[in-house]
């Protein structure tokens, strides 16, 4: 007999996991199997498990319950025991599902600021700035991803727009004041739920220049 591996969390079927997840392993053979020996499924890579009992849920689908520990990396499952109503062995490894990332490690963001299409360093009052989050790697759907803002002007959590999987944007139109803004992510995800670090790697501030006057003097 072969088998398929799927893994599920809450119901939803993931590709990938991360620590304290409870994933749910199911196995799905090609035929049906014997009630014993009983089906047992081991694992290794980023974590250890050695051969443990599989719960039959019919002839064909057995499941197993994995909450995922601490570590990054790819985690690899594989039979260990069972055989078919007529005493073959089951094949150790899956035909499909035989590996799942598992990742813990927080995703980060970099910002850029730029003016009708032009990459900026200072801002002045009355522009309309588009705030570029580049991330290092593909950011979950939900939780919506969110900017906030602190310094001369005060932005609460607001919702960024998605433009791919690592990048989203936000429009900011500079208000009056002069001095350094500060942003930070407030919210978001990877793929599989590490919350987003705050505190940006570049592009965490930006100047907000003084308005200048003309007087007869010159500007001020």
């Amino acid at each position: 007999p072969t088998v398929s591996l799927t893994y599920t969390v809450s119901g939803t079927t993931v590709s990938s996991v991360s620590e304290n997840d409870v994933v749910t392993i199911t196995a799905t053979f090609n035929e049906d199997i014997a009630d014993s020996p009983v089906m047992q499924l081991a694992g290794s890579g980023v974590t250890t498990i050695s051969a443990a009992n599989m719960t039959k849920v019919s002839a064909t689908s057995y499941t197993y319950i994995w909450t995922v520990g601490a570590g990054s990396g790819t985690q690899t499952f594989a039979l260990a025991t069972g055989t078919d109503t007529s005493g073959n062995v089951v094949t150790a490894t899956p035909t499909a599902g035989a590996t799942i990332a598992v990742d813990n490690t927080a995703p980060t963001a970099s910002l850029a600021y730029s003016v009708s299409g032009t990459t900026v360093s200072s801002v002045s009052e009355n522009d309309v700035v588009t705030i570029t989050a580049t991330f290092n790697e593909s950011i979950a759907d939900s939780p919506v991803m969110q900017l906030s803002g602190s310094g001369v002007t005060t932005i609460s959590a607001a919702n960024m727009t998605k433009v791919s999987a690592t990048s989203y944007t936000y429009t900011w139109t500079v208000e009056a004041g002069a001095g350094t803004q500060t942003f930070a992510m407030a919210t978001g995800t990877d793929v599989a739920g590490n919350a987003v670090i705050a505190t940006p790697t570049s592009g965490a501030t930006i100047v907000i220049d003084a308005p200048q006057h003309i007087t007869k003097h010159g500007k001020i």
